[in-house]
Order: structure tokens, then C-alpha cells, then sequence
């Protein structure tokens, strides 16, 4: 994994880059929790969103299913463990993230 910083050092209101398998993303730490946002796309990591929400897994199951897997969408399983989820357009992530009321803390990523 490469990582290359956007600013000197990584606190919670930093957004760097990232390669995780030859994939190139946009990440920040917020809380202990990574958050990745597709540089190709601009696809969100909703598992991490709903991470950061404070969700457990067997409820980030259900409101994947639910909310999120019923629209577009791509799962990434296997490979390099940090990159895994579910995946979705920007504007669903950005929706999905002020639902469960965790974008201010991830607005410096959405707005990158």
C-alpha cells in the first residue's frame, strides 16, 4: 500500500491518497476509522461510513441490505482487508453519511 500525504500530517481533518490493490483512493482517518472515497469515481466505502456511525456489524448488514444494495452499488470482498466493502456514487455516500449523521466529520473527504 502506498500512501502519500495532502498535507503535513494526518489528524482528522486530513485527506490523503492511497493505493490498495492498484486501486487509487482518497482516504482519511476519522476516529480510528479509515474512510475511502474512489479517486477513478468518486465511489464511497459505506460499510466504513456506517462504521464511523458507531453501527454494528449485524446492523450495518441489515442497513446494507435495506438502503444500499437495493441501488447501485459495487462489493468488494477479498484482497487487502481496509479496502473491503460495499461501494456507492458520491451523492449516495454523502446522503448515506448525513442519515446516520457522521458528514461533518467526513466533509473534507465528500468535498475533496
Amino acid at each position: 500500500m502506498d500512501v502519500v500525504a495532502l498535507t503535513s500530517s494526518h489528524s482528522d481533518t486530513d485527506v490523503y491518497t492511497a493505493v490498495y490493490s492498484s486501486v487509487n483512493v482518497f482516504e482519511m482517518t476519522v476516529h480510528g476509522v479509515a474512510i475511502m472515497r474512489r479517486r477513478s469515481d468518486s465511489y464511497m466505502n459505506a460499510t466504513q461510513i456506517l462504521k464511523l456511525a458507531g453501527i454494528d456489524k449485524g446492523k450495518r448488514t441489515k442497513i446494507l441490505d435495506r438502503e444500499v444494495l437495493t441501488g447501485e452499488h459495487e462489493k468488494v470482498q477479498g484482497g487487502y482487508g481496509k479496502y473491503q466493502g460495499t461501494w456507492i456514487p458520491w451523492d449516495k455516500g454523502k446522503e448515506l453519511a448525513e442519515r446516520y449523521q457522521v458528514l461533518d466529520f467526513i466533509l473534507p473527504l465528500v468535498e475533496f
